[in-house]
């Protein structure tokens, strides 16, 4: 079974975003750069599949992004476990769609049979939502989204038999709002985007850091994909950071005075439900 993982960086929390002079993306020279949260339950996923069959499975990594550091999240997925990795040479700030198709064209540069596709339910960056549903749309294969279960079972038989003639099925449970939770049992290929609370992402080991130096890891040029700006389709400028907020309001109860007390009480609820709306009529 071949697993593709799609794994994207991006900066830290923590980092300090500027802008550059144009305004045309963020500065990127200074940003630390971490694995997307939500790809790394996708990984986690892929490996606990690994771990359990023990044999039989490849997981590889695939990551459209600058070469440099796009190189250091790959190693770490492949520090974690994963067996390959596949570079995507492109921007950084590249729209949805081009992404979606250069994660297509790269797996089928790979010329490997695609069994699953797990991903980030989301990036924390551009918060796009997107490309998972339009890698499974160019795949045709069925997309669950924002997974919170995953069953996997082998059978004995099944309509549809994956690259190695066997047959899997799985159970997903995704949660939508109010907290319903949906199930869906599928045959694979599938293509499932994960949410937090899946399961817990393990770290690197030191045997792991150093077996990934060893393993494969193959680049491509946007170029090598045959995608070119028609493919764009968005074009991104006159970024700007957000108004900063107002400052809060504090007021001190005037003890021992209960009528200035309560006058204060009203200003105060008034303000709750008039002008901070947190208040329903």
């Amino acid at each position: 079974m071949n697993i593709f993982v799609c794994i994207k960086q991006v900066p830290d929390t923590e980092t300090k975003i500027e802008l550059k002079s144009d305004n045309t993306y963020i500065e990127t020279k200074d940003i630390k750069w971490i694995m997307n949260p939500y790809d790394e339950f996708a990984l986690e996923q892929a490996l606990l599949i690994k771990d359990h069959y023990k044999t039989g499975i490849n997981v590889i990594a695939v990551r459209v992004g600058a070469t440099n550091p796009s190189t250091e999240v790959l190693r770490t997925a492949l520090a974690m476990g994963a067996d390959e990795a596949i570079l995507v040479d492109a921007k950084e700030n590249l729209p949805p769609y081009p992404t979606a198709l250069a994660l297509k064209r790269a797996i089928d540069k790979s010329q490997k049979p695609v069994d699953l596709i797990l991903a980030g339910k989301q990036s924390i960056d551009y918060d796009n939502f997107q490309v998972p549903q339009m890698l499974a749309q160019m795949f045709e294969f069925p997309s669950i989204s924002q997974i919170v279960s995953f069953n996997l079972t082998k059978e004995s038989a099944g309509s549809k038999a994956l690259s190695d003639g066997s047959f899997f099925k799985v159970e997903l449970k995704r949660e939508i709002e109010g907290g319903t939770i949906e199930i869906y049992n599928l045959e694979l290929p599938v293509c499932c985007s994960c949410n937090k609370g899946l399961n817990v992402p393990r770290y690197p080991s030191l045997p792991g850091i150093m077996k990934a130096k060893k393993k494969n890891l193959i680049t491509y040029s946007l170029q090598d994909l045959d995608i070119n700006d028609n493919d764009k389709r968005i074009e991104y400028r006159n970024f700007y950071h957000p108004p900063e907020k107002a400052p809060g309001k504090k007021y001190t109860y005037p003890e021992g005075d209960a009528n200035k007390g309560r006058v204060l009480v009203e200003e105060v609820f008034n303000l709750l439900k008039n002008e901070a709306k947190v208040i329903g009529k």
